[in-house]
C-alpha cells in the first residue's frame, strides 16, 4: 500500500533533514504580530553587521517616510510558499533560456551587457518589438559571491575562498498577465515599465494644419492612436536619422538593498564564528541585466573621429521582484494587497519586510553549505548538489584557532585548493 505524503516525509528526514519534514517553518510565510520590544538576553554569539557596510540606493525621504509608519498600517503581504533549494530549482524550467541568444550580439567580459548589431532590429520597429517582449520576459542573473584574502610574508594576496551562489531563484518567475489565448504578454504587464513618449511637435502642427481633416490624416492618426506605447518608441527608434543610436532595456530587481544587508550581514557573523580573520568581500553581481541595441556608423572615419554623437533610447525597465513581493499578488483577490497598490509608501515598506523574510529564509537554507565550503577554502560556484550532501550529513571539522590573518602560514589548504578540481574562473 502506498504510503501517503506525511509519512514519506517523515521517512525521508534522515536525508533532507528535519527542517523539510518537521519545521513548522516550512509553511507559507506569514507575517509576525506587531508587539512592544523585548530586550535581547545576553548571548555569546558575535555581533550581526547586518547594516554595517551597506547603505541603501532609495531617496532618503522616501526611506524617511516609510519608516515613520506605524507597524500597524502595514498590511500582511499574501503568504509565500517556502521552497528547499531543489523545489526552487524546478521555477527555472518554464524559462526559455534560448532567446538570451540574441542574433548578432556580443556580450561583456562580466556578462552584465549584451549588444546586438542586427539590422532589422534597427530598421524594423515589429523586429524591435518582439524582440523587447522577449527579453522583457527573461530574468535578469542575481548572484551573491563570498571572497576571503589574507597577505603573506611577502606582502602578496592569498586567495583563502572564493563562493558564488546564484540567487535567480528567489526571484518572482511566474508570467504576469495572458493574453485570450492564454500565451504570455509581457508588453500588457508590470513586466515593462515605459517612460511617457514626448509630444512630437511636428505630428501636433500637422493637426493644426488645413489637411488635418483630410481622410488620409485622419486615418494615419488612427493608426497610431492603435499602438502599444512599447511599439510607438520603437516606431521613435526605427524612423530616427542618427547614424549612432542605442536602444537599451534594463533588467530591474527592486528592494535588492534590503536582501543585501541581510545577507551580508549574516554572512560577516558566520565568518566571526569560523574564526576567519582575512579580509572578507561579500558582492552581489547581476549578469544579463542590460540588453542594447546598437546602430553604428557604416563609414570607420567617421566611428574613429566620433563625427556621430551617440543618441540614447534609455527609455524601458523591465522590474523583477523577489518571490512573495506584494507586487506579483492579485489584487482583485486580496484587498490588503490593493491598499498596499495604492499607498506607496506602505507597497515600499512592505517590499523591504518581504526580502528581509526571504533573506533569513535562504540563509536558514544555505547556511551549513556555504559553512563547509569556507572551511574547505573552495573556489568554485556551489549549488543544489552541495546542498544535498550538506542534508546527508557532511560537515566540515570547526578550525581550532584563527586563520586567515595577514602574514599567517596556518593554512595548509589554500596551495592544494588550486589542485581540487575547483575552478579558478568563476564568472
Amino acid at each position: 500500500m502506498a504510503q501517503n505524503s506525511e509519512d514519506v516525509m517523515k521517512s525521508s528526514a534522515h536525508i533532507w533533514g528535519e527542517g523539510y519534514a518537521n519545521d513548522p517553518n516550512n509553511q507559507p510565510s506569514q507575517p509576525a504580530p506587531s508587539h512592544q520590544p523585548v530586550a535581547p538576553a545576553p548571548s555569546d554569539d558575535p555581533p550581526s553587521y547586518t547594516n554595517a557596510t551597506s547603505t541603501s540606493s532609495v531617496p532618503n525621504q522616501a526611506r524617511q517616510s516609510s519608516q515613520s509608519l506605524p507597524a500597524q498600517a502595514i498590511p500582511p503581504f499574501p503568504p509565500r510558499i517556502r521552497l528547499n533549494p531543489i523545489q526552487a530549482l524546478s521555477l527555472l524550467s518554464s524559462l526559455p533560456f534560448h532567446s538570451y541568444a540574441i542574433p548578432s550580439a556580443t556580450i561583456s567580459p562580466d556578462r552584465t551587457t549584451i549588444i546586438s548589431t542586427y539590422a532589422p532590429f534597427y530598421s524594423s520597429p515589429a523586429s524591435l518589438t518582439k524582440l523587447l517582449n522577449d527579453q522583457a520576459a527573461l530574468p535578469p542573473k542575481p548572484m551573491i559571491r563570498i571572497k576571503g584574502t589574507h597577505g603573506d610574508n611577502s606582502l602578496r594576496q592569498v586567495l583563502d575562498f572564493d563562493i558564488i551562489i546564484n540567487l535567480t531563484t528567489l526571484l518572482d518567475l511566474k508570467p504576469q498577465s495572458t493574453d485570450d489565448n492564454n500565451n504570455s504578454s509581457p508588453a500588457s504587464a508590470p513586466r515593462i515599465r515605459i517612460k511617457e513618449l514626448p509630444v512630437d511637435t511636428e505630428t501636433a502642427n500637422r493637426s493644426l494644419s488645413p489637411v488635418s481633416g483630410s481622410r488620409l490624416f485622419r486615418r494615419e492618426k488612427r493608426r497610431e492612436e492603435e499602438l502599444t506605447p512599447l511599439q510607438k518608441w520603437a516606431t521613435k527608434y526605427v524612423t530616427d536619422k542618427s547614424e549612432n543610436k542605442t536602444f537599451i532595456l534594463n533588467r530591474t530587481i527592486p528592494h535588492f538593498i534590503p536582501l543585501q544587508q541581510a545577507l551580508e550581514g549574516s554572512l560577516r557573523t558566520l565568518l566571526h564564528t569560523l574564526h576567519y580573520r582575512g579580509k572578507l568581500e561579500v558582492t552581489f553581481p547581476i549578469q544579463y541585466q542590460t540588453v542594447i541595441v546598437s546602430k553604428k556608423p557604416t563609414s570607420w572615419f567617421a566611428s574613429m573621429l566620433n563625427l556621430h554623437p551617440e543618441k540614447k533610447f534609455d527609455v524601458i525597465d523591465s522590474p523583477w521582484h523577489w518571490r512573495g513581493h506584494p507586487s506579483s499578488a492579485s489584487t482583485s483577490s486580496s484587498s490588503s494587497a490593493t491598499e498596499i497598490a495604492v499607498q506607496p509608501e506602505m507597497r515600499f515598506k512592505a517590499g523591504e519586510m518581504n526580502a528581509r523574510s526571504l533573506a533569513e529564509e535562504f540563509w536558514s537554507d544555505w547556511r551549513e553549505t556555504v559553512r563547509n565550503a569556507v572551511l574547505r577554502e573552495r573556489r568554485a560556484k556551489i549549488g543544489v548538489e552541495d546542498w544535498v550532501e550538506t542534508q546527508m550529513g557532511r560537515k566540515e571539522k570547526d578550525r581550532a584557532k584563527e586563520w586567515g590573518a595577514d602574514g599567517s602560514w596556518d593554512n595548509p589548504g589554500h596551495w592544494a585548493s588550486k589542485w581540487n578540481g575547483d575552478r579558478d574562473d568563476l564568472m
